[in-house]
C-alpha cells in the first residue's frame, strides 16, 4: 500500500473552483457560442464522460484561448490517462491565469501520475502559498513527501490537512503509514481504524491492518 492511492483528485465542479480568468477577446456572439460549449463540457465532466468532455471543449476553445477551459480540458485528459495533453493544457492555462491554487493542485496530480513527486510537491507549494486554509492542499503535499520517504514533513502536512477540516480516510490512512515509518505502531494502528470507520470496505486499509 502507499500514498499514490489517495494523491489522486476527486472531481471538482470547476466553474465553482475557477478565480477570474483571462480570456481571449472575441465578439459576443463568439463568446456565448464558446460559453454554452464550455458549460456543456462542465456537464459532461462532471458525469464523467471524458472524451465527450474534450470534444465539447475543444470546439470551445476555437473562438479562443481560455484558462477555465484549459483547466477544465486538462482535467478531461487526467482522467482518460493522457497525462502530457492534461501538462501542456493545465501548463497553459496558468500562463494565462497564474493565480488559480485548483491549476496547480491539478497539476500536482498529473506530476504525480507521470511519478514526478518533486515537480509535484512544489505545484502543492505553491497551490498553498496561493490558499493556506485549503485542506485538500495539506493533505495532498503529505502524501507527496511520504512518497518519497520525507516522513516528518509528510506528518506536518496531514495534520494541518486534518486541523483544516480534512476527514477524508485517505488523510487518515497517509498520516498512518507515516506514523509506521516512524515506529510509531499504536499511533498508526489507531489512525487505520479511524480510516476504516469512514471507509469500511476498503480494501487496502484492511489488508494493512491484517
Amino acid at each position: 500500500m502507499n500514498a499514490r492511492n489517495h494523491f489522486r483528485l476527486t472531481i471538482i465542479v470547476l466553474f465553482l473552483a475557477m478565480a477570474s480568468s483571462t480570456q481571449a477577446t472575441v465578439d459576443s456572439g463568439s463568446n456565448s457560442s464558446s460559453e454554452q460549449l464550455y458549460e456543456r463540457g462542465i456537464r459532461l465532466l462532471e458525469q464523467k464522460k471524458y472524451d465527450a468532455a474534450v470534444a465539447s471543449l475543444t470546439q470551445s476553445l476555437k473562438f479562443g484561448n481560455r484558462s477555465d477551459v484549459l483547466v477544465a480540458r486538462g482535467e478531461a485528459y487526467y482522467h482518460l490517462n493522457r497525462y502530457y495533453e492534461a501538462l501542456n493544457d493545465v501548463s497553459k492555462s496558468l500562463r494565462l491565469n497564474p493565480k488559480n491554487h485548483y491549476s496547480y493542485m491539478l497539476r500536482a496530480a498529473i506530476h504525480d501520475a507521470m511519478k514526478r513527486p518533486y515537480d509535484a510537491i512544489n505545484d502543492l507549494t505553491q497551490a498553498i502559498h496561493l490558499k493556506p486554509q485549503n485542506a485538500t492542499s495539506f493533505r495532498m503535499r503529505g502524501a507527496g513527501y511520504l512518497s518519497v520517504g520525507e516522513n516528518d514533513k509528510a506528518l506536518k502536512d496531514l495534520n494541518r490537512a486534518i486541523l483544516l477540516g480534512e476527514q477524508s480516510s485517505a488523510v487518515y490512512q497517509n498520516r498512518a503509514l507515516v506514523y509506521e515509518a516512524l515506529g510509531r505502531y499504536e499511533e498508526a494502528v489507531h489512525d487505520l481504524t479511524a480510516s476504516l470507520q469512514m471507509d469500511p470496505l476498503h480494501q487496502n486499509v484492511l489488508l494493512h491492518r491484517a
